[in-house]
């Protein structure tokens, strides 16, 4: 039996990733934005395309490259040694093929007449939300395996992030099983979309258990090196145990809303819950200082002298221009976050003192997912895959620069048009009229992006298989 070793980084992850994005996630959505932002009629496919799009967006696009760090940058974390190839197989098997399945029978369901095709078309779906959950309790049960053996760092509670990991194997397992259900009800109740209520609900579970975990964990360890941040001097654990128990006690109280029906009682403290969970939000940001970085850097910190180089970094980063303007997409995230937590906790705020408030959360919730999460997947991924891959660097680094201004252009054209007052747009002649066409070409502008952002990506996950190629 051969020697156990760190895992190698899983490519094929990557790959799936951009092209589930770019050939349905991303298409969905900029066909639904078509309709809206041009004002086309919607059709009855239009809300299953929303869903499918969501489901695809979340799970193929962000809960690829979720899985994929995490298999690789965990083991490493825990100084794990672990052959994990045949369970990163599988799991991109159950997966890929779940995912398949829902953009081909969740698309066409709404457009097939006759309850026996119906029913044969809604077990595809209901299959395909057993498949996904398949391949998520294999990432969870690997995962967990792994995280076990993370140090717990009691000594030193600002380097401890595991309750982070193990909040995002929760998100996961609440967000499979939910979306599993929902799909069995859709088959066994005769229904063309899932129920709309429960589907936000896993959705928001997605974004606030997966995605802002592991950005913490992410954030704390590899952002600070990447961008010369702060040190992490405070304490993280207590940080990760404060907003565990918000989000946990936030979703609480908002699935005792949606189930009883004198939830409503529960409404004014789901909504205090709700703004400090985005406080917490707002408060980690401006403690890792990456959007102004006004305070030392680490490399500050350690008072060291500097050693001399024959070439010189780029100001204020480590590296040499090798990935581009990286940065640009972290720091336009991050941006997006606060931008989002700030509308969040202010419509938490509203509805807590019956103030009147147009704000959409569909907007705020897009803010989250296109708006903080894409950039921050790019610029993430084009500044440390290069090194889990062993290219080093990017083929054509001055690309990165138009990627940044094309996905945040179509974030900002997402967006803003939801979020704008009526009041604001009366004020202009015809302000609909101008705004919405920016909605339309919102989903092509991303589009657009993908596919830039995989033209970069290529030559570095091509590195990994000739390295393996040449090991054999």
């Amino acid at each position: 039996m051969a020697s156990e070793t760190y895992p190698k980084f899983p490519t094929l992850f990557i790959h799936t990733a951009i092209l589930t994005a770019g050939i349905a996630g991303f298409s969905l959505g900029a066909h639904v934005a078509f309709l809206i932002g041009f004002d086309y009629p919607l059709g009855k496919g239009f809300h299953a395309y929303v869903q499918s799009h969501g489901h695809i967006q979340l799970v193929g696009w962000t809960g690829f490259f979720i899985m994929g760090i995490s298999l690789y940058f965990l083991p490493r974390l825990a100084h794990y040694k672990i052959n994990i190839s045949k369970q990163v197989h599988q799991i991109w098997i159950m997966i890929t093929i779940g995912l398949i399945l829902k953009y081909i029978s969740h698309s066409t369901l709404p457009h097939i007449w006759g309850k026996q095709f119906t029913s044969f078309v809604s077990i595809g779906i209901t299959l395909s939300g057993l498949m996904v959950l398949i391949g998520i309790f294999i990432y969870l049960k690997t995962i967990f395996k792994i995280a076990s053996h993370m140090k717990s760092y009691k000594e030193k509670p600002m380097r401890n992030i595991r309750i982070f990991f193990f909040l995002m194997m929760i998100g996961w397992l609440i967000y499979g099983i939910g979306h599993a259900t929902l799909s069995y009800l859709l088959f066994s109740n005769n229904q063309t979309i899932l129920l709309p209520n429960w589907h936000l609900f896993i959705v928001d579970i997605f974004i606030f258990l997966i995605i802002i975990p592991i950005c913490f964990a992410i954030g704390l360890r590899a952002i600070p090196l990447f961008m010369r941040l702060p040190a992490i001097l405070w304490n993280t654990h207590l940080f990760a145990q404060i907003y565990s128990f918000n989000i946990i006690l936030y979703f609480g109280l908002k699935l005792a809303f949606q189930l009883y029906e004198n939830g409503s009682v529960l409404l004014p403290y789901y909504h205090i819950i709700g703004f400090m969970k985005n406080i917490i939000i707002m408060w980690f940001v401006y403690q890792l200082n990456v959007i102004f970085k006004t305070k030392p850097t680490w490399v500050e910190a350690q008072k060291k002298a500097k050693i001399p180089h024959k070439k010189t970094p780029r100001l204020y980063f480590p590296d040499y221009g090798e990935f581009g303007r990286f940065e640009w997409l972290i720091k336009s995230a991050f941006i997006w976050l606060i931008f989002a937590s700030v509308l969040d906790a202010y419509l938490h705020f509203a509805l807590f003192f019956h103030l009147p408030t147009e704000l959409s959360r569909d907007g705020i919730r897009h803010a989250y997912l296109v708006g903080f999460t894409t950039p921050l997947i790019m610029g993430m991924a084009l500044r440390m895959i290069p090194g889990m891959t062993g290219a080093m660097k990017l083929t054509k680094p001055h690309l990165v620069t138009l990627l940044a201004v094309l996905i945040n252009f179509s974030a900002f054209s997402r967006i803003i048009p939801t979020l704008l007052p009526t009041k604001l747009m009366d004020i202009f002649p015809n302000g609909t009229k101008w705004i919405m066409p920016l909605f339309g070409i919102s989903g092509i502008i991303g589009l657009i992006a993908v596919w830039l952002f995989y033209m970069l990506m290529i030559p570095v996950l091509r590195t990994n298989i000739v390295l393996r190629k040449n090991e054999v």
